[in-house]
């Protein structure tokens, strides 16, 4: 048992990232539930604001519709500016005062992309229907779990009145 107990902690330690023979002390406390909100749609907003998976699905999101606005931006003109610095000669007797400057923009816009604009969009907005989705379906099934969890709740306090009831008799 002992043995089992310190390959245990070990793995726990791995889980945590320190070493195999680094001494860590497990602690006792007792179990304390988190107390339920007495409304179910407190219920749910905690959940909703808390649950890691929400937050990813969020930042799915977020992700698609960025995407989606970066391939729209395909459709606009493409702005560069560049600048370069130079020595020239071709006696190769370089000095400050033969340098060259070069500075300018151009300016292009892609008249035909093979359709690679709209599908980039279509891709785009597909992806951003599918993480709306996820949203829904991961909101639902959060939904459906509170629900669950308070109706096991108010059937465990019937339960208690019950049994107090039949203690009494």
């Amino acid at each position: 048992a002992k043995n089992r107990f310190q390959l245990v902690k070990n793995v726990l330690g791995q889980l945590m990232g320190l070493a195999p023979q680094m001494k860590f002390q497990l602690g006792e406390k007792d179990w304390e539930p988190t107390a339920l909100p007495p409304a179910y749609e407190k219920g749910i907003s905690i959940a909703l604001q808390n649950r890691p998976e929400i937050q990813r699905v969020w930042k799915g999101v977020h992700q698609a519709q960025y995407a989606r606005k970066i391939a729209l931006s395909r459709y606009l003109p493409d702005l560069d500016l560049f600048g370069n610095f130079s020595f020239e000669d071709r006696d190769f007797k370089y000095s400050i005062h033969r340098d060259n400057w070069q500075m300018g923009a151009a300016l292009s816009w892609s008249l035909f992309d093979g359709f690679s604009r709209q599908a980039g969009e279509m891709r785009a907005k597909a992806q951003s229907d599918e993480a709306r989705l996820e949203m829904r379906k991961i909101t639902l099934a959060i939904k459906h779990e509170v629900d669950q969890a308070y109706r096991n709740w108010r059937e465990a306090l019937e339960r208690v009145k019950v049994l107090q009831l039949a203690v009494k008799q």
